[in-house]
């Protein structure tokens, strides 16, 4: 029976467009490797930042106000961090692994209107890379400290490269639409953020016995206000009612955290 090129060549390179479809999926889910075209990204690390979601991470690192974070570099890797020391500032590649699926068109964070999504900083992205320069605070044997960081925690790192003034810096350089605009807004919020992604803060209600002075209230609000992802409702003797980020907190870590000041504290009610 004699074959069809054409609808052969059709069913080949509609086969390819799936497998290429679905390689990307998993690749953006996992963040581990990108294979579009035979190309292929190598994970080289992970990125630890104070920033557990989009919504509420700095949008530049001029804007991030010196947060700070830990560069982990995987094993076979590590040799590469020679004289890297030299540098006051690194630029981090890596992977927007909490971006949704990006399009043609977008309202970037600091701006009311659409744009051509090339012509923004938004990290929805055909390819999900971001690039930040950052200050270098230390470099060690495993991983490098930095600052100033404006990259969701838990980041695949892609690349680490020197930032050298006299090639990186055009401070005269026209910035396009952002010249009119001039947003002060220094962090971002949820419009970026997948849906499975969006963490809703839990309520904890805590019974917590011995606190009977305001010495004692003082000392457990102090500590609560304390913990990352922890936002303090009320603390009165006897009680405390906060909200905790159930992406990063479990509640009977932040029970712990009470007890761990000598106060028998117990869950009343979470929700």
């Amino acid at each position: 029976m004699p074959v069809n090129k054409t609808s052969k060549a059709v069913a080949t390179k509609s086969t390819r467009a799936k497998t290429l479809k679905s390689t990307a999926a998993a690749s953006r889910k996992t963040g581990r490797s990108v294979t579009p075209g035979g190309c292929v990204l190598k994970v080289l690390g992970t990125i630890r930042t104070p920033f557990p979601e989009p919504k509420g991470t700095p949008l530049e690192p001029s804007r991030a106000k010196g947060a700070r974070a830990t560069v982990w570099i995987d094993k076979p890797y590590r040799e590469a961090l020679l004289d890297l020391d030299g540098f006051d500032r690194v630029w981090l590649l890596f992977w927007l692994h909490m971006a949704p699926e990006g399009k043609p068109l977008v309202t970037p964070f600091l701006d009311t209107q659409q744009h051509g999504q090339f012509a923004t900083r938004a990290p929805a992205r055909f390819n999900p890379i971001g690039i930040s320069a950052v200050r270098l605070l230390a470099v060690h044997e495993d991983r490098i400290e930095v600052a100033d960081v404006d990259i969701v925690d838990g980041a695949p790192l892609l690349d680490i490269k020197p930032y050298i003034p006299e090639f990186d810096s055009h401070p005269k350089s026209r910035p396009g639409w952002f010249a009119a605009n001039r947003n002060p807004r220094q962090v971002a919020d949820d419009r970026f953020m997948k849906k499975s992604d969006a963490a809703e803060p839990k309520r904890l209600q805590m019974s917590i016995s011995g606190m009977s002075c305001e010495k004692c209230v003082a000392r457990v609000r102090k500590t609560l206000r304390a913990m990352e992802g922890v936002s303090v409702e009320s603390v009165a003797i006897g009680s405390a009612a906060v909200t905790y980020d159930r992406k990063r907190l479990k509640a009977l870590q932040v029970v712990a955290a009470v007890r761990e000041l000598g106060f028998p504290a117990r869950p009343v009610r979470r929700g």
